[in-house]
């Protein structure tokens, strides 16, 4: 009890600055307490989540060795968190910001790298950190947002007791962000990438639909000018080849929009089969 005493006006008069490393030290050392930390966390909110997901996300796009004629289109596709939130309604339903379907941009890339002499394995080896980095922190965060019946990592205490508070239009958000990074990267960026974080995207994005469909099923309206939103970026994300992903997996973003599409084509006079 003294040495309790003692040592918590030591913490509490530590600036804010220490405390991270502190943590980090200390999960390191005792990684089993990472789900009580967790749970003790408060729940992020959709602008942190997104702005820690564009951070990481920029890393890759500053460290990727484009060339002077094309970093700037690759910047554009970074989306920002203020942009996501002038995209949600007051009635919290997400309109969905225009996105590309980028794999010839990624395919020009590659090009040129293996023009100017670069091979693939030095790229790869030189954006290997900011790949993991970004699935790391995406996957920090995704438990806040995940509609799934069971969170799969170990964040899931903390994600299961806020969980109820997530709404449907801030896992579109979130989802979107994600996938939107992911579709934007040069060729070999998503091959590498995509194998590590497309699985997880395509089991909450149904996830997402499933909820949409209980929603309905209750009674509960969704404006057709927000499905319509919506149905948009799930077309754009069924057209995109994503490279790297190959067999089932590599008709995920398709079955998630057709499933969507029976659930709730109706509110824009869409039905399957989609041709």
């Amino acid at each position: 009890c003294v040495t309790r005493r003692l040592t918590d006006p030591i913490v509490a008069s530590l600036p804010s600055q220490s405390l991270l490393p502190i943590l980090t030290s200390l999960l390191s050392t005792h990684p089993s307490l990472k789900p009580t930390v967790l749970s003790l966390i408060p729940r992020p909110t959709l602008d942190t989540a997104v702005a820690a997901v564009n951070r990481a996300a920029k890393k890759l796009v500053d460290e990727y060795p484009y060339s002077a004629s094309t970093t700037n289109g690759a910047n554009s596709l970074l989306l920002n968190s203020s942009t996501l939130f002038s995209n949600l309604n007051s009635h919290g339903h997400s309109r969905s910001p225009p996105m590309r379907c980028v794999s010839g941009f990624g395919r020009l890339q590659q090009t040129e790298a293996q023009q100017s002499g670069m091979r693939d394995q030095y790229i790869l080896s030189r954006i290997r950190p900011h790949i993991d980095e970004f699935v790391s922190t995406a996957l920090s965060y995704m438990p806040y947002f995940s509609l799934a019946s069971e969170p799969s990592n170990d964040n899931a205490i903390g994600a299961q007791r806020d969980k109820v508070f997530a709404h449907p239009s801030e896992t579109f958000a979130y989802l979107s962000a994600l996938t939107n990074h992911l579709i934007g990267q040069p060729q070999l960026c998503q091959s590498a990438l995509a194998p590590l974080i497309l699985p997880r995207l395509i089991k909450e994005w149904m996830a997402w639909v499933e909820r949409i469909d209980t929603m309905l099923k209750g009674g509960s309206m969704i404006g057709s000018n927000v499905a319509e939103s919506w149905l948009s970026a799930l077309d754009r994300y069924a057209e995109c080849n994503i490279a790297g992903i190959a067999g089932e997996a590599a008709f995920g973003l398709k079955s998630v929009r057709d499933r969507w599409i029976t659930v709730a084509g109706w509110l824009v006079g869409r039905a399957v089969p989609f041709v």
